[in-house]
C-alpha cells in the first residue's frame, strides 16, 4: 500500500481525475501536479497543449493527449475562472471555423471586400462548424 498527501481537498480530486486517465499512474500523475498548477493544466487542457503537460517527467505527448481527451469536460469545476477559459475556447474555435471559411472563398475567387461584406451581414457564428459558416457566406455573397 501506498499513501500520498495533499495540501488541498482540490489536489486530491485532480489527482485522483489523472490516474483515472488509462495510462497514467500515481507517479505520472504526481509528476504533473508538481511541474504545472492546477490553472495552468486546466489552460493546457482547454486549449488542448499536450506539450505543456508532456513537459513533465515520463509524461509522452500521447498520454499528454489522453490525459486533454479525457479531462477537457471534468477539469473545468475545479476554477472560479473556469467559465472564462472556455468562453475563450469558444471564441477561438469561432474565429478559426470563419478564418477557415474565408480562406475557402479566397480559394473560390471572392474578393476580400465581398467577403468582409458577407460576414458583416451574419449576425451569430457561435456554435457553427466551419462548414455552416462557409454556406451561411456563399448564401449572403449569393444575393
Amino acid at each position: 500500500m501506498t499513501l500520498y498527501g495533499f495540501l488541498a481537498e482540490q489536489d486530491v480530486e485532480i489527482f485522483r481525475l489523472l490516474i483515472g486517465v488509462n495510462g497514467v499512474g500515481p507517479k505520472a500523475a504526481l509528476s504533473i501536479l508538481s511541474h504545472l498548477s492546477l490553472e495552468e493544466l486546466q489552460e493546457a487542457v482547454y486549449s488542448g497543449d499536450s506539450k505543456k503537460i508532456s513537459a513533465a517527467q515520463g509524461i509522452g505527448v500521447k498520454t499528454a493527449q489522453k490525459i486533454i481527451l479525457d479531462l477537457k469536460d471534468k477539469i473545468s469545476k475545479f476554477s472560479p475562472y473556469s467559465h472564462i477559459l472556455l468562453k475563450q475556447q469558444e471564441t477561438m474555435q469561432e474565429q478559426k471555423n470563419l478564418q477557415e471559411a474565408k480562406d475557402a472563398l479566397t480559394s473560390l475567387g471572392y474578393g476580400k471586400k465581398e467577403i468582409n461584406f458577407a460576414v458583416g451581414q451574419i449576425d451569430c457564428l457561435s456554435e457553427m462548424t466551419t462548414e455552416e459558416v462557409l454556406k451561411l457566406i456563399l448564401e449572403r455573397l449569393a444575393k
